[in-house]
């Protein structure tokens, strides 16, 4: 019988008490004394199925080993439990965007069938994968009995597909201040810095606003296009930048105004041998001059490469 929670026991109306509350509480409570669906349960990911797991039903669920549960093996461990939902409300046996069965499911020396069939069914609304091996609760839905994650500790991937649009932000406030003159957590002021970005079907924008320094970048990418807008841009290649497909290197404009202009200079003083002796140097001189003087235009004022 069900914990009651009824100390006096001794009498006979205590234990008639107990009795009338065993009964009505009866199918209503587990063996822990705990109202059905409401316990949770504490443990750790042990295994993520894949989305081409040979059993359909576990497609895009967890196992959960909970803690202080010692086993030996799978099939008839304490405390194991197999296929939680990662969300209570939708669905986990659809296909996402991103097959989860690489290397880090397998765990615990459990052997699964690597499928290479295409599951076309759609993608799952929203999903949220905890790492492997990561501390999570889990709960259980009091109608359907089916257990889901409620929290994690680690979170190995977010994949959401929204119908016409979403947008993940974040907006700077002043830090909290202990005391009773400070502001609460709900009330702070606004520092003026915010970033958001949002997703469409066509594009992605990211934003980077600054209001103390009335300053604004964004970029976005679209079809076929890429825009950006900011007073600095900064493309970081730890080996190379190809644009377009290029093979052949580009010229350091520097380097090729340094040359040019010595190139220009030499020319204004060259000199050949004829059978009357030296020549003077060229009457067009001053030309050279004027392109070497020139050669500095050639220069961009905004791009510039290493």
């Amino acid at each position: 019988m069900a914990n009651t929670g009824i100390g006096n026991n001794n009498d006979s109306s205590g234990r008639l008490r107990a009795a009338v509350r065993g009964a009505a509480l009866s199918g209503l409570v587990d063996r822990s004394g705990a109202v059905c669906g409401t316990r949770r349960i504490r443990g750790y990911v042990c295994y993520i199925h894949p989305d081409d797991d040979e059993e359909e039903d576990l497609r895009g669920t967890i196992d959960v080993q909970e803690y202080d549960n010692d086993y030996d093996e799978q099939s008839s461990q304490s405390g194991y439990h197999e296929g939680v939902r990662l969300t209570a409300l939708l669905p986990s046996d659809t296909t996402s965007s991103k097959n989860t069965s690489s290397d880090k499911a397998k765990a615990q020396g459990s052997e699964h069938n690597d499928s290479s069939s295409t599951n076309n069914s759609p993608s799952r609304t929203i999903r949220l994968v905890p790492e492997l091996f990561s501390d999570v609760i889990v709960g259980t839905d009091p109608l359907t009995g089916e257990e889901f994650v409620e929290m994690f500790s680690q979170l190995s991937d977010v994949e959401c597909v929204a119908t016409e649009g979403m947008a993940v932000g974040v907006v700077s406030t002043e830090p909290f201040e202990e005391g009773d003159e400070g502001e609460d957590y709900d009330n702070l002021p606004l520092t003026g810095r915010s970033a958001l970005t949002t997703y469409t079907d066509s594009s992605i924008t990211a934003e980077v606003n600054n209001s103390e320094e009335s300053a604004q970048s964004s970029i976005s990418i679209g079809d076929k296009s890429i825009a950006m807008a900011s007073e600095k841009v900064a493309i970081d290649g730890s080996e190379s930048v190809v644009l377009c497909g290029g093979t052949e290197a580009m010229v350091l404009g520097d380097s090729l105004v340094s040359w040019l202009k010595e190139l220009c200079q030499a020319l204004q003083q060259l000199t050949v041998l004829t059978p009357h002796g030296t020549s003077s140097p060229p009457l067009n001189a001053s030309q050279f001059a004027s392109l070497a003087t020139k050669a500095q235009s050639l220069l961009s004022q905004i791009a510039k490469l290493k």
